[in-house]
């Protein structure tokens, strides 16, 4: 009897500190690996030599995360994270905006591969980016027949 008693307060202890981990690990989803984090990742792998899953049970951290960073730091990729945002230069000049803009506006009847055989010499971008571009100057109508007797 004493045995089963035993038995039953090991796991009714495992299955707790297996539901703390478990709502430990929830709780941190989303969330940015701060540096510190990946400097000690980085750490135990290199000085310890310790495996992938032993570094994310001691740092609260998944596997995939160790992995990424281990990645990253191989390839040279700094640890600190990056601005968010776009990266790299915008595909349309102000300037080039404003003659899309005219041109759009003297051919109403331009479709979106006339408007880039047209400004093909100018800038190489694909049709959908053209729509994009439209549609945030509101340039917002579908070419079809019921439109054009609209109109």
């Amino acid at each position: 009897m004493s045995f089963v008693l035993c038995f039953l307060w090991i796991t009714i202890a495992i299955n707790k500190n297996i539901k703390k981990k478990i709502i430990f690990v929830d709780s941190k989803v989303m969330k940015a690996t701060s540096i510190e984090i990946k400097k000690r990742i980085v750490e135990l792998r290199e000085e310890n030599g310790l495996k992938y899953k032993e570094i994310a049970f001691w740092l609260g951290v998944t596997h995939s995360v160790v992995k990424k960073v281990l990645l990253d730091h191989r390839k040279g990729v700094s640890l600190v994270p990056g601005k968010p945002g776009p990266k790299g230069q915008r595909t349309f000049s102000a300037e080039l905006i404003e003659e899309i803009r005219d041109y759009v506006t003297q051919n109403k009847d331009a479709t979106l591969e006339q408007i880039q055989g047209e400004f093909s010499h100018k800038v190489s971008c694909t049709i959908p980016t053209f729509h994009r571009l439209l549609a945030r100057l509101g340039f917002r109508y579908n070419k079809n027949l019921a439109c054009r007797r609209a109109r």
